[in-house]
């Protein structure tokens, strides 16, 4: 009832719609003559039938449609109702119905005056679409919705429909499209939004999730094939070849067994070979195969990269060759002659082949966003299997067929199954566009010469399944990471846990008892921090370290360490300056009494009027309503600077799946989360000793003075736990002014943190810790050479930002000015 209320106008498409279908024919559809009344053809403008326009997106097809539809109005256009008002989704659905139908119906007019080859072969079919009004509502409201689901939402509405057009190709596709782009566009004038074009700035957890939804989307679009009434789009024929797998032969009769392949022979054996289970196994697996990619590239896993753009290759590689090489050496196909009949088509041809691999480019080119790799066993585990597997098929395939070639017309020897093992591996539906050598005549001969390419794939799709369920690590060396971890459990800094994040390296001493986690950008290794472990000789385990940089030809600089280091480097030659201020809190001694503490008090005392607590949990305790709120904040944060995350030594979202993250959720009654901090662990001798601020975020609109509530809140936790300190990070190129003569590389980075002021506010972060009243532990940049310093401030500037684009550079300059 509640629902009735707040969405009279879905309540009211639903029912409509339903009656509509119940009177005209749920199963089938309206009669044909009552499908030229109401339906959109060209027709509608020949013979000035425009309430046609409207009409059409009330009927449906067919019972499949219709159930789509009921689902899409009550899901969608319930939403939008709920986000944007009933008067508002009244509107978008009628004008994003119309105008879109009445766009896309004036360019098939025009299109079929010039002869253009889509428009003629799709003039004749009668459209009957509500999906195009329901998806033009959706997109209208995406405009009132949160930065992140706005953008998820029109980034799968448009991919979905893009995909639809490319392989089905039917008028109501382009309507869809159409619906889409002029709903967005409504959207932007009912909230008098001012409309630009603008370059997308993501975090890497979003890139991953778009990206992951590609790749579904790309594995399911062949599928589309197998339901569209008709094959019209740019990427059909590609899309025909997983159909064609996929059918059943009608033809009857019995496969020729005749010694020699005469023309009739091989039309029939054509006709049979490639069916049943096999075929099935051998068009769907590969699909299988790219959705285990797409889920790993929403874990962000780098392999996940390489195989979604791999099966890209291959798709594209596949149509290149037996769409244009196979017909031009003498084995037409329908689709070549089709080609050679219409200039247009052959143009449909070559994007099947350049598509996918325009796809596999995109997804390579962000591979810097998936930093996880397998862990080394996983990988020998994953290439074992699979090099057992290719050996034992292969083998087992020749060998077999060997013992068998009788049953195969013509008889075959090693040397014919040795050339054919390739195709074995290859959809059968690629194979019908050539002759065959020599087919299959028995039952056993056919399991062999149709079930190796698919046995092959079911390897591959469980060894990639075992590979994700894998350990996974995030560092070049996967035990090496976790060794690190190890080291820094046994003592480590307060600024030693985002080495274990992904994207460092790592370093060990002889021994085994110190390492480095560093990361190398323009010839300079940049340690995360100083050294975890404990070392017998501190001096000789440095050597071992400078060495082994001096021997790659590296520039070694230790960042963000603190005094006790400092020192020593000075002791062996180095040069440091302060380059950040950390702000430590004693739990031990800490209060909130006196004047300096009013706003942390005043704080403190809305957020208890106003019902708002922290709770402290971990990631993977979250409840999925939680993290999505967490996601949007962050995402948020992101999109209004126009900038890349910094990176190296500051976490992003990535960084809070993390176990061993403490995460403070600040949250009112209505379990709206106003802010989320995160505290990252450090250990002495496997206890935690110290948190460590890492990830802070408010959501825009929250309450007031909420973050020094939930740090006031963190410091009471760690009063309570019995921690030695309470660390609240450093603000790189924020110093406290000190009493001593500033070097002329002092000067350099002051001026450097002023600059980037405005854009990051690195001082003001100094500013805001400084309520606290902590005290001020420096952090040190040590180097080895004063002549090193322009490529250290290079190497730095690519270690925080290794991702910046001209634009964003550009958008950088901008915002200094």
């Amino acid at each position: 009832m509640k629902f009735v209320k707040r969405a009279p106008f879905t309540i009211a498409l639903v029912v409509v719609l339903l009656a509509l279908a119940l009177a005209t024919g749920p199963l089938t559809g309206p009669s044909s003559a009552l499908r030229q009344e109401v339906g959109i053809d060209l027709e509608t403008i020949t013979h000035s039938e425009w309430w046609s326009l409207l009409t059409a997106g009330f009927f449906v097809t067919n019972i499949g449609q219709l159930i789509i539809v009921l689902v899409a109005a009550i899901v969608g256009v319930g939403i939008a109702e709920r986000m944007i008002g009933t008067l508002r989704t009244v509107i978008a659905f009628l004008v994003t119905g119309v105008v879109a139908a009445a766009i896309g119906l004036t360019a098939l007019w025009l299109g079929s005056l010039t002869g253009e080859y889509w428009a003629a072969s799709v003039r004749h079919l009668i459209t009957l679409d509500p999906l195009s009004p329901i998806l033009g509502t959706v997109a209208a409201a995406s405009a009132y919705a949160s930065v992140l689901w706005r953008r998820r939402i029109r980034f799968v509405a448009v991919a979905s429909v893009v995909v639809f057009l490319l392989y089905s190709g039917q008028p109501s596709d382009l309507y869809r499209l159409l619906a889409v782009f002029v709903g967005l566009l409504l959207g932007e004038i009912m909230t008098r939004h001012r409309i630009r074009l603008q370059r997308w700035t993501s975090s890497h957890h979003e890139t991953r999730v778009l990206l992951a939804v590609v790749a579904v989307i790309f594995a399911l679009g062949p599928m589309i094939t197998l339901i569209a009434h008709g094959r019209f789009g740019l990427l059909s024929p590609l899309g025909l070849f997983i159909a064609d797998g996929m059918r059943r032969f009608r033809g009857g009769g019995v496969p020729c067994s005749s010694p020699t392949l005469d023309q009739a022979c091989i039309e029939q054996l054509g006709a049979h070979a490639g069916q049943g289970f096999p075929a099935v196994v051998l068009a769907l697996l590969p699909l299988a195969i790219v959705l285990v990619g797409a889920y790993g590239l929403l874990l962000g896993r780098r392999w996940a990269v390489y195989l979604v753009a791999a099966a890209a290759v291959a798709d594209g590689v596949l149509a290149a060759f037996y769409f244009g090489v196979v017909p031009v050496i003498g084995n037409p196909s329908h689709l070549a002659m089709r080609a050679g009949q219409s200039p247009e088509f052959a143009g449909w041809i070559v994007a099947n082949a350049l598509l996918p691999v325009i796809l596999a480019v995109i997804v390579v080119s962000q591979r810097r966003h998936f930093l996880i790799l397998a862990g080394a066993a996983a990988r020998r585990r994953f290439l074992l299997t699979m090099g057992i597997a290719i050996v034992a098929i292969s083998g087992g395939y020749l060998a077999i067929g060997s013992l068998l070639g009788a049953q195969f017309t013509p008889a075959v020897g090693f040397p014919d199954l040795l050339s054919s093992l390739p195709e074995r591996f290859i959809p059968m539906s690629f194979l019908l566009a050539e002759q065959r050598d020599f087919a299959p005549t028995t039952f056993a001969s056919s399991l062999l010469y149709d079930g190796t390419g698919p046995l092959l794939m079911i390897v591959l799709f469980i060894a990639l399944v075992m590979l994700l369920r894998g350990r996974r690590s995030s560092a070049a060396a996967p035990d090496d990471a976790s060794e690190y971890r190890r080291l820094a459990r046994e003592h480590g800094g307060s600024m030693s846990f985002p080495g274990t994040w992904a994207g460092n390296s790592y370093w060990f001493d002889a021994e085994r008892r110190m390492g480095i986690a560093y990361r190398v950008a323009n010839g300079c290794a940049v340690t995360t921090s100083e050294p975890v472990g404990r070392p017998r000789d501190r001096r000789d385990s440095l050597g071992q370290f400078v060495r082994f940089c001096d021997s790659n030809a590296w520039t070694p600089v230790f960042y963000s360490v603190h005094a006790e280091w400092a020192g020593l480097l000075e002791e062996l030659g180095w040069s440091t300056t302060v380059v950040a201020e950390e702000t430590v809190i004693d739990p031990a001694t800490w209060e909130m009494t006196g004047k300096k503490w009013q706003d942390v008090r005043s704080s403190v005392n809305r957020a208890a009027r106003e019902g708002v607590h922290v709770t402290w949990t971990s990631w993977h305790q979250l409840s999925p309503r939680i993290a999505n709120q967490i996601a949007e904040i962050s995402e948020l944060w992101v999109v209004e600077r126009k900038l890349p995350e910094l990176g190296f030594t500051l976490g992003g979202l990535d960084e809070l799946h993390d176990p061993d993250v403490l995460l403070g959720i600040a949250a009112d009654r209505a379990g709206v989360v106003q802010a989320v901090t995160s505290w990252l662990p450090t250990w002495t001798d496997g206890v935690i000793t110290g948190r460590t601020l890492d990830f802070m975020r408010r959501r825009a609109d929250g309450m007031n003075g909420v973050m020094e509530f939930a740090i006031a809140e963190a410091a009471v936790r760690a009063q309570l736990d019995g921690l030695d300190f309470l660390s609240l990070s450093g603000a790189p190129l924020a110093v406290a002014p000190s009493a001593g003569k500033p070097t002329p590389l002092d000067r350099v980075l002051a001026m450097l943190g002023r600059s980037l002021e405005p854009v990051y506010g690195f001082r003001s972060l100094l500013n805001f810790k400084q309520k606290f009243q902590p005290r001020l532990v420096p952090l040190h940049l040590a180097y080895p050479d004063a002549l090193s310093l322009p490529a250290i401030a290079v190497a730095l500037s690519r270690c925080y930002l290794p991702d910046l684009t001209i634009g964003q550079s550009a958008a950088l300059v901008r915002s200094l000015r």
